[in-house]
């Protein structure tokens, strides 16, 4: 392959796309056994998914499909809020905000830049079902809430990692909301650690 116009020859298709189903399955595994939260490690509660560079969908895992297909909305705000000289490697950013691409607030989305040659080239992503994050009912589902007011706080895109450290900041302002915050503090090294096998 080589030059404007080029085809992918099948083998090399399926060398590829076979790769990229290793890397996205690792990272989803690795997440469900770090987790914290039974809902995550026995009910699969999770997925993960790599996008392009540009936020495009590219590779989606094998668990709940739903979780995976909101990455690649979530990225394309994030590209949007943040200028590119803004997002380096080693940087995660986190959603639970429905707004932003999470399905409901105990769904956070954690995704990373993929940077090759200083470049960014792709995205990685994960979702994880946190066991409580706030709101005047246990567990956060509020069915009787007559707004979004009612519910569990929500957090629009926030840098979560910088230098592939959390920033202790950011994760103290999530967890302190929570009832289950140990659990959800796992599931939130849980997320990073499987984004760094990408």
């Amino acid at each position: 392959m080589s030059g404007e116009g080029a085809t992918l020859d099948p083998v090399t298709f399926e060398v590829i796309r076979h790769r990229l189903w290793a890397i996205n399955d690792d990272q989803s595994r690795m997440a469900a056994r770090l987790s914290g939260s039974f809902i995550v490690y026995e009910g699969y509660d999770f997925n993960a998914a790599l996008v392009t560079a540009d936020g495009r969908g590219l590779y989606c895992g094998v668990y709940i499909l739903q979780h995976g297909a909101t990455i690649d909305e979530f990225v394309r705000r994030v590209l949007k809020e943040w200028r590119s000289e803004e997002i380096r490697e080693g940087d995660m950013f986190f959603t639970n905000d429905p707004w932003w691409g999470a399905l409901h607030a105990n769904d956070g989305i954690l995704a990373m830049p993929i940077f090759w040659d200083g470049r960014l080239v792709a995205w990685s992503g994960i979702v994880m079902h946190d066991d409580d994050v706030g709101s005047p009912v246990p567990g956060s589902f509020v069915s009787g809430a007559r707004d979004r007011f009612g519910e569990a706080p929500l957090f629009p895109a926030v840098k979560m990692v910088e230098g592939f450290e959390p920033r202790w900041d950011v994760e103290r302002a999530y967890l302190r909301n929570s009832r289950t915050a140990e659990f959800n503090a796992l599931n939130m090294r849980a997320r990073v650690a499987a984004l760094r096998t990408s």
